[in-house]
């Protein structure tokens, strides 16, 4: 079923109630040590599409006390309680914005897309991977965390009701081929198991093919260490 746009809008206000009930959860802590792991600084310039109301957004901009975070929401209602818990952080900027079809301003450490993709319908991946690839510097990540397929597929048949208005399983290596055409290269991918077992979270992280490389060769011992565990004389 295909749904327009103030449908969606609408859908996402009403659900602001409740993602402002349920307040900073597990997920959003677990995307947040992705981050971190993927060199998140505190004066980094961070970008946040899809912020809902806010609960990510204020985590990174406790982190990044030195550097500026921004989010943008379709949601008007979800915008209005993030202004509402991020008051404190001068730092922080949200505002309402459809970037699917909206340039974004400004140029970014890090962007991340937090369970946002699968929301989006897949014929309007491309326009969003590109405009992101438009505002991320150079030696910048592109962080994009989405639910995995099956766990996705197991929900639509055992619990419709948990299923947003959007809510489509997708193929990290379809998401993928589309980063590569809007710009990215593929620097990290895991599936991974935050609540249920084997897996139900998948990471991404993409860098600009504008980026410098320059590899450096390991140290002496780090490579004496490596051989020694290849040839299994340790573990």
């Amino acid at each position: 079923m295909n749904h327009t746009t103030q449908e969606v809008v609408e859908f996402y206000d009403e659900f602001a109630n409740y993602q402002q009930k349920s307040g900073i959860n597990d997920r959003h802590a677990q995307i947040f040590k992705w981050l971190k792991k993927f060199g998140l600084k505190p004066d980094h310039s961070v970008l946040e599409v899809g912020c809902g109301s806010g609960q990510l957004t204020q985590l990174m901009c406790e982190f990044c006390s030195k550097g500026e975070v921004r989010g943008v929401d379709i949601s008007p209602g979800n915008v209005k309680m993030a202004v509402q818990r991020l008051t404190k952080f001068k730092h922080a900027h949200v505002a309402v914005s459809d970037v699917t079809k909206e340039s974004i301003q400004g140029s970014y450490d890090r962007i991340i897309i937090p369970d946002v993709m699968e929301h989006i319908p897949v014929d309007l991946h491309a326009d969003v991977l590109h405009a992101v690839s438009k505002v991320l510097k150079p030696d910048g990540k592109l962080i994009i965390h989405i639910p995995h397929p099956l766990y996705l597929d197991y929900v639509r048949v055992n619990n419709p009701e948990k299923l947003q208005i959007i809510d489509q399983s997708l193929s990290a290596g379809r998401l993928i081929s589309e980063a590569e055409k809007a710009g990215f290269t593929l620097s990290y991918f895991e599936s991974y198991s935050l609540h249920f077992e084997p897996a139900d979270y998948q990471i991404i992280v993409l860098e600009s093919e504008r980026r410098s490389y320059q590899p450096v060769l390991k140290s002496y011992l780090k490579r004496v260490l490596l051989q020694l565990r290849l040839r299994g004389f340790r573990k």
